[in-house]
């Protein structure tokens, strides 16, 4: 049986792509650098949107955020286009898929409950051993 690779998508928030040290600018940033230089590194790819909810919802769809419908912080990631995206096609190739951080996926009404679990009124009502 072959075993599949590990995959592990990093993402940084709130700084420009230059910002990191592998680009050249003198920043030091020794473990982006370190990480960079062991997998695999995008430094030509551009955000489809400046608000961090729709692009991260990007990353997860494929679509851009006018086919998504998250154009904005405060808007849910449809569930069906979210199981239809990354993490649910690495779910159904068998892997066990992970958030680690802030997903900021669905804040909307946050202090009511939502039903999602990154509502603080919701959250306890998934299991500790939840993995979405």
């Amino acid at each position: 049986m072959t075993r599949k690779p590990n995959v592990i998508l990093i993402s940084t928030d709130q700084q420009r792509g230059d910002c990191i040290g592998a680009e050249g600018r003198g920043v030091r940033t020794p473990n982006l650098d370190r990480i960079g230089q062991a997998g695999v590194r995008f430094s030509r790819c551009i955000t489809p949107h400046p608000m961090c909810q729709a692009a991260r919802a990007s990353i997860l769809t494929g679509k851009l955020p006018y086919s998504h419908g998250v154009r904005d912080n405060g808007r849910d990631l449809d569930e069906a286009l979210a199981a239809a995206g990354l993490g649910g096609t690495f779910g159904k190739a068998g892997y066990a898929t992970h958030f680690i951080g802030k997903a900021h996926l669905s804040s909307q009404q946050t202090f009511a409950p939502t039903g999602r679990p990154e509502c603080y009124k919701s959250a306890g009502d998934f299991a500790p051993d939840w993995r979405g």
